[in-house]
Formats: structure tokens, C-alpha cells, sequence
């Protein structure tokens, strides 16, 4: 038994691989100790051992795919479930099926279908060889097609085995020669593409796809937490350290080429993540702010680049705290929760600018909010005022309003404020301002 290096290539293999990576993970295996700094995965005689020894004639990855597909609770659960015959049957039988027609015996031939459930079982769950004369058209691995024709199914690029992966192949002329299938996939692919379903089940499933699968487990695990950040649930994930270790192992060329997949009605959808946004979801404040900040909308606005918006909602979480009238907030085109803290949105923005435009900040979000809170009794009058005549962009009419009220109060104006007023980015001014005026606006908050 020799070890088996598994390379990143394209994304469809490469989502096989990361849904095989869960199920592993799921089962409590270690898989950081798969995963090599070069962007490979390395399965060695140890691991092949334990993962493909085999009970009466059936493999231990077997046994880890159902029970790995249990937790997805995508068969029914009661007190005659048995996962190893709904699982299959669900999977192969009916009319959701996800891998339809790998099994075609159904119905009337369900002896049948246990008979090939079995062949199938220990053909590709089996331990990999890479060999043979042909080549993988997913990974270019060594192929031995099969001389047995109910075999060789496991090994086609077709809808059977990949499902609506498949679809591209239309787009390639010369798939076929004579309307026969020649698209093969070595032994690595086929096992992996029965992990299809740990990455893609349902509608709006993403994967994020890199070169390198370190990288492909951390960011695709960071997603799976920020899929919890509108539940109860626990994250189970340190944001904070996931983007400080693919920090480390993805290099200036490999953040070019990150894309997320998503699963639609009519197929799968790639859009491509900018070099800057994958800059900011690796820079460890950004994390830290959308952990805390716990909001998906202000997530989707980092990964379109939105900053402006991000500004708005800091605004409208303002006004919100400020004013009764929520009938002009509900006019707004998102409105945002009070538990929202105006600060953290905030700092997320002017760190999103800073790695966006190289714009530097001479005066501390935090010691402006100190400020305003300061004053907040000589602004209870015209706090309001000023909110809206610093979203208006009316820079010195605000000024006028700010210096008026620390003058007749007999107050030293703040040098801090004098440098906010001197910001020539009127967003960055905003922004400033709006800290300044969250001291104001009353709701303590941790920072």
C-alpha cells in the first residue's frame, strides 16, 4: 500500500474532495493532519488503513459515509430508522435521488438493488489504485477502466455519478466520439464524487474554492460559521484563527484565484472574490468585527465590496437611537436592529477602506464615541440636527453647529474634532462624525 497525494485542480473536483474531508471530520478524524502547506492532501498507509479496512467485505468509508450523512438528517428519523437502508434508498430510488440511476435495478428488483448496492459499495469505496492507460478528465490521474460493463458506470463523467456537475460537459465539443462516453475518472474521483452531498444538497449551497485544499478546509469551514451568525447556535469555530492560518499559506497568486460555487435550480454559479475582499476576510479585525457584529447583510456587503452601505446601516442604526420616529426608518431600504452596534460597523468600514484605498486614520474611532459622550447633554437638543447635516455631506454647517455649542458651554474645542473636520474623504468624515455621535446616542455596549 503506497501513500496517496491527492492535488487541487478544477472545482468540481476539488468540492468532491472537500465534502469527502467533512464526512472524515464529521467522524471525528483529525484533518488538519492531511492537509500539507504545498496545497495537497496526502492520505498515508496509516489513514488508508483505518479508513478502508473492511467488515465482511465492507469498507470503513462505507460505514463513515452513512453515518456522516445521518447527521444531515436527510432521511427520516424515527424508531425503526436504519440508515444503512433508508440512506441508500433515498439516495438511489426515489425521485430526489441525488446519484440517479448509479443503481438502476428499483421498484419490483429490489433484490436487485441490494445486489448492486453491494458491487458498488465494494468497488468505490475501496482503496484507490491509481493506475492504468487512460487518464482522469477530472484530475489527470492514471485510469483502468473496467472491463465489466456495470462497473465501468463508476467511472463515467455523467449525470449518474455526478449529477448536475455534469452539466458543462456540453460545453466541451469533443466529449464524446460517436455519442459515446469518453470522459473518465480515476478511482480518487469516482470515491469522492459520492461526497457530492456534504458540500451540495440544496438550493444556495456554496463552496469556496482555492488552490490549495488547507486553504479550501479553512475558508469553507469560516463559511459554515458565518452561516450560523443569525442562530443560537454556537459558532464552533475560531474566525480569529482561520484567517490567521490561511494568512500564512496563501500567497499573493493564490488569493487571484478564489471563487465561490453555488448551487442553483438551473445549475452552479461561479463568481469570482476579489483579491481585496479575500484581503479583508484574512485580515484578523475584519474577522473579529463580523463575529461580533453577527450580521449576514453586513457580510454579503464585504464580499460585494459594499462599503457604502455598510456606512448606511451605521446611519440608520444611529438614527434608530436617537429618535423615536421609526416610521421614517421603516423608509429605509434595510432596516437594521437596534442590538446592531453602530461602533463595530463602523470600525468594520474604516478597516475595509484602509485595506481598500490605503486610507490611515489619525484619530481612534473609540476616542471620538468618548468624546461624544462627554457632551451628550449639550447635544440632547440637536444631536439629531447634526446626524443629519453630517449624512447630507453639509460639513460646515455641522462644523458651525459643533463649535457653537462647545463655545457657549465655555469648553476647549477637541483637536481630535479639528482633525475630523480636516478630512478631505467626505465618507471617512461621515464615518468619524458618526462615531463621534454614537457617544451621544446612549446604548452602552462592550467594545
Amino acid at each position: 500500500m503506497k501513500e496517496i497525494v491527492i492535488y487541487p485542480h478544477n472545482w468540481v473536483h476539488n468540492a468532491n474532495v472537500y465534502g469527502f474531508l467533512k464526512a472524515l471530520s464529521w467522524y471525528g478524524f483529525d484533518v488538519s493532519k492531511l492537509l500539507k502547506d504545498d496545497g495537497t492532501l496526502t492520505l498515508s498507509e496509516d489513514i488508508q488503513k483505518d479508513i478502508y479496512e473492511k467488515e465482511s467485505g465492507i469498507p470503513k468509508l462505507y460505514k463513515i459515509w452513512i453515518e456522516s450523512t445521518d447527521k444531515l438528517r436527510i432521511a427520516k428519523v424515527d424508531e425503526k430508522y436504519d440508515p444503512y437502508v433508508n440512506i441508500p434508498k433515498r439516495f438511489f430510488m426515489n425521485d430526489e435521488r441525488l446519484y440517479k440511476n448509479l443503481i438502476p435495478e428499483r421498484g419490483d428488483k429490489l433484490e436487485k438493488f441490494w445486489v448492486e448496492l453491494r458491487r458498488m459499495i465494494e468497488h468505490v469505496f475501496d482503496t484507490p489504485k491509481i493506475e492504468g492507460n487512460d487518464t482522469c478528465f477530472l484530475c489527470g490521474n492514471p485510469v483502468s477502466v473496467p472491463n465489466d460493463k456495470k462497473l465501468i458506470r463508476y467511472h463515467e463523467f455523467s449525470p449518474e455519478l455526478f449529477g448536475k456537475l455534469s452539466s458543462w460537459i456540453r460545453h466541451f465539443p469533443n466529449a464524446f466520439w460517436n455519442m459515446e462516453q469518453n470522459l473518465y475518472v480515476c478511482d480518487v474521483c469516482s470515491q469522492m464524487a459520492l461526497f457530492r452531498h456534504f458540500v451540495f444538497y440544496k438550493n444556495n449551497d456554496k463552496f469556496i474554492n482555492a488552490p490549495s485544499f488547507k486553504v479550501i478546509w479553512y475558508l469553507n469551514e469560516a463559511l459554515e460559521a458565518f452561516k450560523k451568525l443569525n442562530t443560537n447556535e454556537a459558532l464552533g469555530y475560531s474566525l480569529l484563527e482561520t484567517s490567521l492560518k490561511i494568512y500564512r499559506i496563501l500567497g499573493a497568486w493564490a488569493r487571484q484565484n478564489v471563487e465561490i460555487i453555488t448551487l442553483t435550480d438551473s445549475g452552479y454559479e461561479i463568481s469570482y472574490l476579489p483579491p481585496k475582499v479575500v484581503d479583508s476576510l484574512l485580515t484578523p479585525k475584519v474577522v473579529y468585527l463580523l463575529k461580533v457584529i453577527r450580521d449576514d447583510e453586513i457580510f454579503q456587503k464585504v464580499l460585494r465590496e459594499d462599503t457604502n452601505g455598510i456606512l448606511t446601516d451605521t446611519y440608520i442604526s444611529l438614527r434608530m437611537k436617537i429618535t423615536e420616529r421609526q416610521n421614517l426608518i421603516r423608509k429605509a431600504k434595510r432596516e437594521i436592529q437596534i442590538q446592531i452596534n453602530p461602533m463595530y460597523t463602523l470600525q468594520l468600514y474604516l478597516e475595509l477602506r484602509k485595506i481598500y484605498s490605503g486610507v490611515k486614520i489619525m484619530v481612534k474611532p473609540e476616542d471620538l464615541k468618548k468624546l461624544g459622550k462627554k457632551v451628550a447633554e449639550a447635544f440632547e437638543n440637536t444631536k439629531y440636527r447634526l446626524l443629519e447635516l453630517v449624512r447630507l455631506g453639509k460639513r460646515s454647517e455641522a462644523y458651525h453647529l459643533v463649535l457653537r455649542t462647545y463655545m457657549t458651554r465655555k469648553m476647549v474645542f477637541p483637536k481630535e474634532l479639528n482633525y475630523v473636520f480636516s478630512v478631505r474623504d467626505d465618507e471617512v468624515f461621515k464615518a468619524l462624525m458618526f462615531a463621534y455621535i454614537s457617544g451621544m446616542a446612549g446604548g452602552e455596549h462592550h467594545e
